[in-house]
């Protein structure tokens, strides 16, 4: 993968989890009773994407109702962010 093309899947990766993010602010996001996610741990996820090499590929970030965070990468998990 050209270093350009996993920049701009790190920056798609990026600008999805911060939509995610936006709407995960509230309390109940998800209809129900979901926690809102930290800002914290958005924080720390951002910056461990930002820091990937340019080689990996753009992880998959999933926001669960209990407001953890977790990154996945090929059907492994990276990190999990718990709601702090």
């Amino acid at each position: 993968m050209r270093s350009r093309e996993a920049g701009r899947l790190k920056g798609d990766a990026l600008d999805s989890f911060y939509a995610a993010f936006s709407e995960s602010c509230a309390p109940g996001w998800d209809g129900y009773d979901a926690a809102s996610a930290s800002y914290d741990c958005y924080l720390r996820a951002k910056r461990f994407i930002e820091a990937l090499p340019a080689n990996f590929p753009a992880p998959e970030v999933a926001l669960d109702p209990d407001g953890e965070v977790s990154l996945d990468s090929r059907g492994r998990v990276l990190m999990n962010l718990l709601h702090g």
